[in-house]
């Protein structure tokens, strides 16, 4: 907790760094498959625009499911190994809000990399789409882009909150830690997909 005397912003920024790294080439990689998959099966579906479909839906939710199986197991292991070893309790005593310098940091921080991820991911899949001479409908837009953008941001929110709850949840040693970020890996996959269903149905493309 180095940036605890700075605020959530220092903090987050802490956590911003280590949740991007091990998510990169993942994201990289799924997002190449992905891309040169729709490009594959888009005309015979007859897509108009798989390139919009791709930044505004896809990008942000290839991104999100990556980063959400190991950035959620990660939160929920780091949170659970400070629970089983008093420290949250010792931020308490200290007078700290663990709401306030373990939990919000780590939402910020997810609500800024996930969409990095998108953004990525956008590049990558669309540069991976290319040799298909897919074309033929409209290109995405900025619209386009600022959607996927904050559909990732949303995902990363969701998906830290409950990589967070489950981790600050733990009771015991460093069995239930392991325990609780595999929990957290399955159930910040399963609200990632939920949250996207129900962005499909609010706030259709």
């Amino acid at each position: 907790m180095s940036g605890f005397r700075f605020g959530p912003l220092a903090l987050a920024g802490e956590q911003w760094a280590r949740l991007l790294r091990p998510a990169l080439l993942p994201v990289v990689a799924a997002a190449v498959l992905a891309a040169a998959g729709l490009a594959r099966w888009a005309p015979a579906a007859g897509l108009g625009s798989p390139e919009r479909i791709w930044v505004r839906e896809l990008a942000p939710l290839v991104a999100a499911l990556v980063a959400a199986a190991r950035l959620g197991a990660a939160l929920a292991g780091e949170l659970g190994a400070m629970r089983a070893t008093d420290q949250v309790d010792a931020l308490r005593t200290l007078a700290g809000d663990p709401w306030r310098h373990l939990v919000l940091p780590r939402l910020i921080a997810a609500a800024v990399v996930v969409p990095t991820l998108a953004a990525l991911a956008d590049g990558q899949g669309l540069a991976a789409a290319a040799p298909f001479g897919v074309g033929g409908g409209a290109l995405p837009g900025v619209g386009d882009v600022l959607a996927g953008l904050v559909r990732s941001s949303l995902y990363g929110v969701a998906l830290a909150a409950v990589g967070c709850a489950v981790g600050l949840a733990v009771r015991g040693g460093a069995r239930e830690v392991g325990a609780a970020a595999a929990r957290a890996a399955a159930a910040s996959v399963v609200a990632v997909l939920g949250l996207a269903l129900l962005l499909g149905v609010v706030a259709p493309a």
